[in-house]
């Protein structure tokens, strides 16, 4: 039997009777659920094997085909064999671990590992620890300019070490690599220098990890180049990224010692010493700003929220400008190919007049049914600096698109009933009348059903001016075209966040949409090549911005609640423990926001107001008294008056409240709670009214504020007033300002206590901006002279970098002589700008040697350097 357990997506079995099934059909080698038989979609053939092919060569059926790639996890029996009674078998298990830089370098050496265990087995030649040589001690001894590595200190450790000989296996050689992170793994580094005996010994040859497919392959395992014995390493070269080390950046470096056995029958004929790793972090001997120091960023305009970390990432790039996030929002649709791409150009009107800057912006879609052609999505953005209104808007479509309907839609002054004419569409009034009453306020949305196209099409409109101005203004209308370039399946509203150089006046980021690590708006729904789940934050001027959070849409609920002071006996929870401070949301209920006016029908939808903060304080002081026999909790003093305008337990209504004013009458009336409702924004006392939700008229005790169960309390954000009753009749306008819906389900506090409320701000968009000054580049910083640096890598093969600062702009030669002073290349002869460059050089038709490389700047400075190139 041969069983693949195959979980997409990480979902395992059901447990029960379902789990059982499930993992009798996976014990099958087949799916599941349906316990059919696994498709191999590359050969299309039943298989037993699911995800049979090799994700590293991309041959056969790899992940991502039939579904997006993601969590995978199986599990693979093999077999059947029969024994007889009292026969016995033999079974060898090894356990293999790899833990590579990603998923298909740690796959490689997996795949490695596993071939050279069975082959070793195979061969009966297991490898003999005991011939592993010393590991070196490594010191790090200066991190200024360069990193300098040194493990020729320890002269104990280094004689037993270069004087090993054992069983045949003498000492050749000290290898370093530059690891990816402190991980102990060589396959994951890179080996950057050899410094072994010269003794003619250089490549010795072994099997190695073949760098596509992981598999073990004959290869080179040590490649000396008889440098002879080296115990110090210098550079100030990153080997992973091919660049210039960064300033206050961690690097981490590995030293070993590897052995060779020069009999022809040795089986392995070399052995490498267990890594000494160390970590160091390169400072150049400039001043300034150094790799992962963090900018401040200064929220400077708006009140949304929005968490934005700027940390340096490479110091030498840095400007020392002031740079801009800002937020912006754009209608998308999803083309035939799968993109989320602009759904049109607006091409805004700047002639002056009172709707300057007034646009139309539309969206196409195949529509629903195939009758109807496309969809247009028209919205209509109405600037005017007097606050005057449009009459009505006349879009003219191409002479070859029909118009198949415009259904009516509502407008700011009313209902509007388009007209059409051939292939033109009017809405409102066209015929420049200028009624100073318009109709269209601006953010009306509407559709437009037209015949099928090919993009792009132009679609002329006119937005007519209804007049109202103040006599400075000219009133004329607003012309311009939108143009459709693709026709999608989908809209979408996207957000994104921008930087912009202020200083320079370049957007140095647009359209990014990662927050907090995750696409917001994906480029692609279903693009498998990229990984749009996380993506690291761009980087732009040598500074990594990142976007943590930023809150894009209103407030349905509160944000959080917190209480002070800290050392409070109260506890605050939302936890539905009446024993405790438990204020909740009303959304507990199912209902899809906590607003008022959602609840109520009462309110205000103006976001501003609803992203106010509040404060609970409790300052009431309770006493009791005895009504109708009836014992009654109620707050003497402290606190504030609020309106109660239901009473919820069965049979109860406000008419035989024990503390009704007015008994018998059915009428919201004002009593005392224990505490007071204070806008943290505007630093006023506002008002409430409430609903005892739980509590009967004849509940003994009973309580005026109910301590013990479900209260609701409405936040009326207009100036605290004692005397004023507020009811939830639409009439009352005294409740235009209510906000929010709080459900205490425990009102147990200690005296003073004070809850803060918070809303979430929405970012909004042309007015949040968030503000930070880059640091001065580190070089410009500390060099005043001209400066010829070390190349870097060196020694190199083939290729190297050599950097030069001018202060000023000159004529610069840069040319490569060898030992002999012939010269071999002229790598510039030009003018060149003030600044720290950098120049390439291939030394690849070049022999392994030292060459010279110099500079001149004409009539002002001349230096010449060494570089050593070993191939």
């Amino acid at each position: 039997m041969t069983a693949f357990y195959y979980f997409a997506g990480g979902d395992p079995p059901q447990g029960g009777d379902n789990g059982s099934r499930e993992f009798y059909c996976f014990m099958q080698g087949k799916y599941g659920i349906s316990c059919q038989p696994f498709i191999n979609l590359v050969t299309g053939k039943p298989t037993s094997f699911a995800l049979s092919g090799d994700p590293l060569t991309h041959e056969g059926w790899v992940d991502g085909i039939q579904v997006p790639a993601g969590d995978r996890r199986s599990g693979l029996a093999s077999g059947p064999f029969q024994m007889a009674i009292g026969d016995t078998q033999e079974i060898i298990i090894a356990q293999i671990a790899a833990l590579g830089t990603d998923r298909l370098n740690s796959l490689k050496q997996l795949k490695y590992y596993s071939v050279l265990a069975k082959d070793l087995y195979d061969s009966g030649m297991i490898r003999d620890l005991g011939n592993t040589p010393p590991s070196p001690s490594v010191e790090v001894v200066s991190t200024i300019s360069e990193i300098k590595l040194d493990w020729g200190n320890n002269s104990s450790l280094i004689n037993s070490i270069e004087s090993y000989n054992q069983t045949g296996y003498k000492f050749q050689g000290y290898n370093v690599y530059q690891l990816p992170s402190d991980f102990p793994s060589r396959l994951n580094g890179k080996k950057i220098a050899t410094f072994d005996i010269a003794d003619g010994v250089t490549n010795i040859y072994e099997t190695v990890i073949d760098s596509v497919t992981g598999l073990p392959v004959e290869g080179i395992a040590q490649q000396g180049i008889d440098s002879g014995i080296k115990r110090i390493f210098s550079t100030d070269y990153d080997y992973f990224t091919n660049s210039h080390m960064i300033i206050g950046k961690k690097y981490y470096f590995a030293v070993s010692t590897y052995t060779y056995n020069s009999d022809p029958l040795a089986t392995p004929n070399n052995y490498e010493s267990i890594s000494y790793i160390v970590e160091a972090t390169y400072y150049q001997n400039y001043p300034g700003a150094a790799y992962g120091d963090f900018i401040s960023v200064t929220h400077s305009s708006g009140n949304g929220e929005a968490d934005i970390s700027v940390k340096v990432e490479d110091p030498t790039k840095s400007t020392g400008d002031k740079y801009e996030v800002f937020f912006t929002e754009r209608d998308e649709i999803r083309d035939p190919d799968g993109n989320w791409v602009p759904s049109s150009i607006v091409n805004k009107v700047n002639s002056p007049d009172d709707l300057t800057g007034s646009s139309l912006s539309l969206s196409a879609i195949y529509a629903d049914d195939i009758t109807k052609g496309i969809e247009l999505t028209f919205e209509l953005d109405l600037v005017s600096s007097t606050n005057a209104w449009a009459d009505g808007i006349k879009i003219t479509f191409p002479s070859n698109v029909s118009v198949i309907s415009a259904p009516q839609f509502e407008a700011g002054g009313g209902t509007v009933v388009p007209e059409i004419i051939g292939n033109v569409v009017n809405l409102g009034l066209v015929n420049g009348e200028q009624t100073q009453n318009g109709m269209f306020h601006g953010g009306e949305t509407w559709k437009i059903f037209i015949s099928n196209f090919t993009p792009p099409i132009s679609v002329d409109w006119i937005i007519y001016d209804d007049g109202y101005t103040d006599g400075n203004i000219n009133v004329n209308n607003a012309e311009g075209n939108t143009t459709i370039n693709s026709i999608g399946s989908l809209t979408r509203l996207a957000r994104y966040w921008n930087v912009n150089n202020v200083t320079k006046d370049s957007l140095v980021l647009s359209n990014q949409s990662v927050v907090g690590g995750y696409y917001q708006f994906p480029p692609r729904d279903y693009d498998y090549t990229i990984r749009y789940n996380f993506y690291d934050s761009p980087i732009a001027d040598g500074l990594r911005i990142s976007v943590n959070e930023a809150i894009y849409d209103g407030p349905i609920n509160f944000f959080s609640l917190s209480l002070t002071p800290a050392n409070s006996p109260t506890r605050l929870t939302q936890n539905s423990n009446t024993t405790t401070l438990d204020i909740q949301n009303y959304t507990i209920f199912g209902g899809t926001s906590s607003k008022a006016i959602d609840i109520f029908g009462v309110g205000t939808s103006n976001l501003e107001e609803l992203q106010q903060d509040y404060e609970l304080r409790f300052t009431g002081v309770w006493d009791s008294t005895i009504i109708n026999n009836q014992k009654v909790y109620f707050v003497k003093s402290g606190g504030q008056m609020a309106t109660i305008f239901n009473v919820g337990g069965s049979g109860s209504s406000l008419a035989n409240h024990p503390l009704n004013p007015n008994p018998g009458y059915n009428n919201p009336f004002l009593l005392r709670i224990p505490f007071e409702v204070w806008n943290k924004d505007t630093h006023q006392q506002v008002n409430l009214m409430f609903r005892d939700r739980a509590q009967s008229s004849d509940e003994n005790p009973f309580y005026a504020w109910n301590i013990k169960n479900r209260m609701y309390a409405v936040i009326i954000n207009s100036p605290y007033d004692k005397n004023s009753v507020i009811t939830l009749s639409p009439t009352d306008t005294k409740n235009a300002h209510a906000t929010w819906v709080l459900v205490f389900y425990g009102t147990h506090y200690t005296l003073n206590d004070v809850v803060t409320i918070s809303y979430a701000n929405k970012i909004q968009f042309g007015v949040d901006k968030f503000t930070f000054t880059s640091p001065k580049t580190v070089i410009e910083e500390k060099l005043t002279n001209y400066k010829l640096f070390n190349n870097y890598p060196n020694p190199f093969n083939p290729g190297t970098k050599i950097r030069f600062f001018l202060p000023e702009v000159g004529l610069v030669k840069i040319e490569v002589f060898n030992i002999l002073g012939q010269r071999v290349a002229r790598l510039l002869n030009e003018e060149r700008p003030s600044g720290v460059q950098d120049i390439n050089f291939d030394g690849s038709s070049l022999a392994s040697g030292i060459y010279i490389y110099t500079i001149e700047v004409q009539d002002k400075f001349f230096e010449a350097k060494k570089m050593l190139l070993l191939k």
